[in-house]
């Protein structure tokens, strides 16, 4: 390499490994402060009546979330979208007009609650007005750090949110479970103080760390805020230009108009208790509780896993055509995928309604005591776990739908989505006049019913003339069913005879024949599915870790020059621009690495530096030459049945630096598709990881500048910077 005047320039530039862990770490911390706030909440339960959990979880929340959905949820969203180059003073005066809007809805809405809505009776829940002043009042607090929020998401402050908003919302359950205990007679005045302090706390946390950030102009310039000062968040006027930007509030006025309709449509079973009396405050309290607890299995098992794999079929199926005009390679493996997971998502349904019915009454009086275990309660958890089921099944079939879906079929779902969300609401209103809270449940169950069809259909459709049939997904083995229903009928009978009102024993023995049932049924499961069983054997574990990212391909790599074990030696021949770059790359599963292309004259090298590196880190540098950047792209982690063996040397533009940069990334990590990259070249390096790559162009040579370019994306934390270069 003597002879060369090298200059480094980046590429695309990380945040930093700490960040990148900081971010990942991010979800984690989440998960932890929901159980902490849920272990809270069951706590705070035992020693409230069910009417004031109605009134403060129905109502009162309510009000809240409309004043603040109203008046900033258009503003964030306008916000947040458009350019990278803007005027933030502008956006900053645009965010500031979300306090005297928050103002307004807050007046009217009080009004409203209280003068047109039915008033709970004081004996009963003491304090209601209080109740309604403080939690609008609340709301205008909160708006008052919304220029704040929007600056952090818009600058990638992961962590600063998930922190915030985790330790608010803690510190806020603290407070009620510590008034609850020593001042229960407070009534509402607890609830209600509590909302003001969380509000509080958690613009505060945005406040000081901003201050914390400004206060330091080397921390400030590292972060690449657009503001220097504290005083730069605040409203500003100058004649040199207009208080906000007009197209900016224009698209703010086009998101407002939506947002009434997506509020009733979010909100639609609060809207119906309120408004329509439906339900008493009692059984108000106890249908939110039962549906904020069955909906935990959906929130953190099947949303992740519908997110992860509507990427994956978004990537691997091509939209606007019919599946006889792809690949029928990545047609057959979306095939076999969506079959195993109909059939996942079918047995984990079951498997939670059959042992649901059974154990309702029993999880109830654990977490919540006699108020939630008794009445209405186990008959509602009971109809969520029928739910459920359906909630698994529908999360399958619509990350493929939407996957697979033209525009104009998108189009066409959408608006028979707001048909039956509207219908819903009717629905929702006739069946509790008729059969009480289960009713909500029920409505629920409906709409979740045809909306499955609809998916049924779509892919029965988008598959007939294929010789593949996922939707044998749906169809489970007569032995398997008969063992769900003979658990179904044991834990139904134990139920009856141990729970729950014979003491702590006759509920362990409960357990126990719940456990014993659970366990045969998974064992026959085992032994009939085999075709299921195989494919999370060898498949899932390739493609799917625990952090919801695909295992076996990159999930982070650092660049330095001048370091490691290079490949080959750069050529006599002159060679217009080349790389040297040493690479980190964290791997679930060192042997989904494939084998090295037989043409690649460095297998042996590169087996070498694996058997150095045994500890999930590999070390490699490889020269941008011609001969080896498709050996490049087999080196970096694939898996089937995903995996390809790389971009052909064909489809790599001659020691373009950018050009091969971005495709070998996008080939490489993701193994999707060698002709048909699985990141998009705007994307960068996207959802599958984050690097920090630097390049090195020859003397002479001149490398175009890229305009700069900062995003954030789920895989990491990045700016996407310029190539230089040195004469």
């Amino acid at each position: 390499m003597q002879g060369l005047d090298l200059h480094l320039g980046p590429v695309l530039k990380i945040m930093g490994n700490e960040d990148l862990g900081k971010a990942l770490s991010g979800q984690k911390l989440e998960v932890l402060f929901r159980l902490i706030t849920f272990v809270l909440n069951a706590f705070i339960l035992r020693f409230l009546s069910k009417e004031i959990v109605g009134i403060v979880n129905v109502r009162l929340t309510l009000l809240y979330s409309t004043t603040i959905f109203l008046a900033r949820e258009a503003f964030r969203r306008a916000c947040l979208s458009g350019a990278a180059q803007r005027d933030w003073s502008q956006t900053l005066n645009l965010l500031w007009l979300t306090v005297p809007l928050g103002v307004f809805w807050s007046l009217f809405l009080g009004w409203v609650w209280l003068q047109l809505l039915e008033v709970p009776d004081p004996h009963v829940v003491p304090h209601y007005g209080t109740g309604v002043v403080v939690f609008g009042f609340s709301a205008v607090v909160e708006l008052l750090g919304e220029p704040f929020w929007v600056l952090a998401q818009a600058h990638m402050f992961v962590k600063l949110k998930v922190i915030a908003e985790s330790l608010s919302v803690i510190l806020k359950s603290v407070l009620t479970a510590l008034l609850v205990l020593w001042l229960p007679h407070w009534g509402l005045y607890i609830f209600s103080w509590a909302q003001l302090f969380y509000t509080t706390l958690l613009v505060l946390c945005y406040v000081i760390y901003f201050a914390k950030v400004l206060g330091s102009p080397e921390s400030a310039k590292q972060q690449a805020l657009p503001v220097s000062r504290m005083t730069d968040l605040l409203p500003s006027m100058t004649r040199s230009r207009a208080f906000v930007n007009w197209e900016e509030a224009k698209l703010t006025w086009s998101f407002f108009k939506q947002s009434f309709l997506k509020q009733i449509l979010t909100e639609g079973e609060r809207y119906v208790m309120t408004f329509l009396n439906v339900l008493n405050f009692g059984d108000q309290g106890v249908y939110d509780i039962v549906n904020n607890l069955g909906s935990l299995v959906a929130r953190l098992l099947f949303q992740p896993i519908e997110e992860s794999f509507y990427i994956f079929f978004a990537k691997v199926l091509e939209r606007e055509k019919d599946a006889t005009l792809q690949k029928q390679e990545d047609v057959a493996v979306a095939a076999v995928v969506l079959e195993s997971l109909l059939k996942l998502a079918l047995l984990t349904g079951l498997t939670i309604t059959v042992f649901g019915f059974a154990y309702s009454q029993l999880v109830l009086d654990i977490y919540g005591g006699a108020m939630l275990s008794s009445g209405s309660g186990p008959v509602l958890l009971r109809a969520y776990c029928l739910y459920v089921l359906l909630l698994a099944i529908n999360g399958v079939t619509e990350c493929f739908t939407f996957a697979a879906m033209s525009k104009a079929e998108v189009d066409r779902y959408n608006f028979t989505m707001l048909a039956l969300s509207s219908s819903f609401l009717m629905l929702s209103y006739v069946l509790t006049r008729w059969c009480g809270s289960v009713g909500f449940i029920l409505a629920n169950c409906f709409n979740m019913g045809i909306r499955i069809m609809q998916s049924l259909y779509f892919i029965y459709r988008y598959y007939r003339k294929s010789p593949h049939r996922p939707l044998d997904g749906l169809f489970l083995s007569p032995v398997l069913l008969g063992t769900f229903a003979l658990s179904g009928g044991i834990t139904a009978v134990s139920e009856v005879f141990l729970c729950c009102e014979r003491g702590w024993l006759a509920r362990l023995a409960h357990i126990a024949v719940g456990a014993l049932c659970l366990g045969v049924t998974l064992g026959t499961a085992f032994l009939t599915e085999t075709k299921l069983i195989h494919f999370l054997r060898t498949h899932a574990p390739e493609f799917q870790d625990k952090t919801g990212r695909p295992a076996g391909l990159v999930l982070q790599a650092t660049v330095s020059p001048g370091e490691g074990l290079p490949l080959g030696p750069v050529p006599s021949r002159e060679q217009g621009n080349w790389y040297q770059m040493v690479v980190y790359l964290k791997c679930t599963n060192l042997n989904a690495f494939p084998p090295l292309s037989q043409s690649s004259s460095h297998l042996k090298e590169f087996k070498a530096v694996l058997q150095v590196k045994r500890k999930r880190k590999l070390l490699f540098s490889q020269a941008c030459l011609e001969e080896h950047r498709s050996a490049f792209v087999d080196l970096v982690c694939e898996g089937p049945p995903l995996g390809t063996s790389g971009l052909p040397l064909s489809e790599h533009r001659p020691c373009d630096p950018r050009t091969w940069v971005t495709q070998s990334l996008e080939a490489g990590p993701s193994g999707v598709k060698g002709r048909q990259p699985y990141l998009a070249t705007d994307v960068g390096v996207g959802p599958l990881g984050s690097f920090l790559l630097e390049n090195q162009c020859s003397e002479g040579n001149s490398c175009s500048p890229e305009a700069p370019h900062l995003g954030v994306y789920p895989g990491g934390l990045f700016s996407y910077g310029g190539i230089s270069h040195s004469q």
